[in-house]
């Protein structure tokens, strides 16, 4: 039969997919196709006056503006800094803190490349 087959990462935020059209499978046969996507580490903390601050961080993927990954930071050096899993590219992230409470948010941008970990900590 001809078949449109799917693969999409489970790993890479944003999960990306690549389509491959018009695959024919013959009986007995095997079809072989292979994919490789790339990605990137990026770190995000927050702190205050030395302490860590439990905040949301928001990913935005540039130019398009859609938000491709969230989490958040906690207070506990378990998950402060927090990773993220990206395709390379450039993203603009919103690090808003929740605790202690009043102390905002702060956007930045950044390019991740390839193979690479990036890692910004957050200073409110």
């Amino acid at each position: 039969g001809t078949y449109t087959v799917v693969v999409s990462s489970v790993e890479i935020a944003g999960k990306p997919e690549v389509r491959f059209e018009e695959v024919v499978v013959e009986p007995r046969k095997t079809v072989e196709k292979t994919v490789a996507f790339a990605s990137g580490a990026l770190s995000v903390g927050a702190s205050s006056k030395g302490e860590l601050v439990d905040a949301g961080v928001t990913i935005y993927e540039l130019p398009s503006n859609r938000s491709v990954d969230a989490g958040r930071t906690y207070m506990s050096p378990n998950s402060n800094p927090k990773s993220f899993t990206l395709q390379p590219g450039k993203y603009r992230v919103v690090v808003k803190a929740f605790k202690p409470a009043g102390l905002g948010e702060q956007t930045f941008e950044l390019e991740l490349p390839a193979g690479q970990e990036v890692s910004k900590i957050v200073e409110f």
